[in-house]
C-alpha cells in the first residue's frame, strides 16, 4: 500500500517513528509511461467531425503522417499501447501561437525545432517534459494539405482522467492538430518504431484472417497491451543500461 501511494520504501522503527523514501515525479509518471487525455480529438477518415480518442476504436484510419515524407495521411489504429478511462494522470498542457492546444503525458514523444525552419522529417523528437516556450512543435494546417512548425506560447500542468495510447501503423499520429509520435520513454522515435514492427505484422495477419481487433487484457478498457509491457519489463530486468542508454536526452 506504501508502494502504491508514492513510496520506494517505508520502515517503521516504532509507531512514533516512520523512516521512508518518496518516488521522484518521473518513476511516478512513467506508471502510465506516455499517453494522451481521453478529452483530445483526433480526425478518423470518412467522419465529418473530430471523434474524442476515448471513442477511437482498432481499426479506425485517422490522421498520421508519412514517417519518410512528413506528409499527411490516414492510417490504422493498429493497437492501443495503454487505455484506462479511470486513471488520473498528470499532463503538460501545450499552446501554440496559431491556438492549438494539445494535453500529454510528460514521457511522450513530440517533434520540435528550436526554429521555425526546420521540417517535420528534420525534426527532433523528444519529451514533453522538455519542451518549452518558445520552442516550435508541428501542426496539421486547416485544409490537412500541410504540417506547419508552430511556436509553443504557453505551458501548463493539470491533472486529468482518462490515458490512452493509440498505436497508428506509421508510428504517429494528429492528435488536436498537433503531430506527435505514438511512443514514449525512449527518446529514440525510430528505435520505439522498430521496436513495434511485431504488433505491426499480428496486426496484418489478424486482417487477413478478417479479424483486425486488437486483444488486450480486460478488454483493452483499462489496460498496458500486453506486449510493450512485457517489452519494456524485459529490458528492465536484463538490459537496464540499454534502456537508460535510449532514454537520456
Amino acid at each position: 500500500m506504501a508502494v502504491e501511494a508514492g513510496f520506494d520504501w517505508v520502515f517503521y522503527e516504532s509507531r512514533g517513528h516512520v523512516h521512508c523514501s518518496v518516488k521522484s515525479d518521473s518513476s511516478i509518471a512513467t506508471k502510465f509511461e506516455g499517453c494522451f487525455s481521453g478529452q483530445g480529438h483526433v480526425k478518423v477518415e470518412g467522419l465529418a467531425r473530430p471523434i474524442p480518442l476515448r471513442k477511437v476504436k482498432v481499426g479506425d484510419r485517422v490522421l498520421t503522417t508519412d514517417g519518410d515524407t512528413g506528409t499527411l495521411r490516414y492510417d490504422d489504429v493498429i493497437a492501443f499501447l495503454h487505455r484506462s478511462d479511470n486513471a488520473s494522470a498528470t499532463f503538460y498542457r501545450f499552446e501554440t501561437a496559431n491556438d492549438v492546444i494539445v494535453d500529454v503525458t510528460p514521457s511522450h514523444l513530440l517533434f520540435s525545432s528550436p526554429t521555425s525552419s526546420t521540417s517535420l522529417d528534420r525534426a527532433t523528437a523528444v519529451q514533453a517534459s522538455d519542451v518549452t516556450r518558445g520552442m516550435y512543435i508541428f501542426v496539421a494546417s486547416d485544409n490537412d494539405t500541410s504540417v506547419l512548425p508552430a511556436e509553443v506560447r504557453h505551458v501548463d500542468v493539470i491533472r486529468n482522467v482518462g490515458v490512452y495510447a493509440p498505436l497508428t501503423r506509421s508510428g504517429t499520429i494528429v492528435i488536436d492538430g498537433v503531430v506527435a509520435s505514438c511512443y514514449a520513454v525512449i527518446r529514440r522515435h525510430d528505435v520505439a518504431h522498430l521496436s513495434m514492427t511485431p504488433l505491426r505484422f499480428l496486426y496484418d495477419v489478424s486482417r487477413m484472417m478478417g479479424g483486425g481487433r486488437d486483444v488486450d487484457d480486460d478488454d483493452g478498457r483499462n489496460a498496458m497491451h500486453w506486449y510493450p509491457d512485457l517489452l519494456l519489463k524485459t529490458v528492465r530486468r536484463f538490459a537496464p543500461a540499454l534502456l537508460e542508454y535510449l532514454s537520456r536526452p
